[in-house]
C-alpha cells in the first residue's frame, strides 16, 4: 500500500548545514528524494518541503528523519 506524505518544516538558515546533512545520510533509500529546499534564501525563514507518495512500509523511517531534522540545534533547547 502506498500513502501520500506531504508538509513541511520551518528552519532557521543557520539550521541548514545540519538538514543537508541529514537528508544526504540517507540519499540512497527511495523515499528521501521528495525533500526539497527553496533555489535560494528570500526571507527570515527557511522552509524545507517534503512530498511524495511512499509505500506504508516507510512511514517509521520518514517519521525518524522528520523528528532529527525538527530536533532544535545544541544549544537552543
Amino acid at each position: 500500500m502506498y500513502v501520500s506524505v506531504r508538509g513541511r518544516i520551518e528552519l532557521d538558515h543557520s539550521q541548514r548545514p545540519a538538514a543537508e546533512e541529514i537528508i544526504e545520510q540517507a540519499r540512497d533509500i527511495h523515499p528521501s528524494g521528495g525533500w526539497s529546499f527553496p533555489a535560494k534564501p528570500f526571507n527570515w525563514a527557511l522552509y524545507l518541503f517534503y512530498g511524495g507518495d511512499i509505500r506504508e512500509t516507510a512511514l517509521p523511517w520518514i517519521r525518524d528523519q522528520i523528528i532529527q531534522l525538527a530536533a532544535p540545534p545544541p544549544g537552543r533547547r
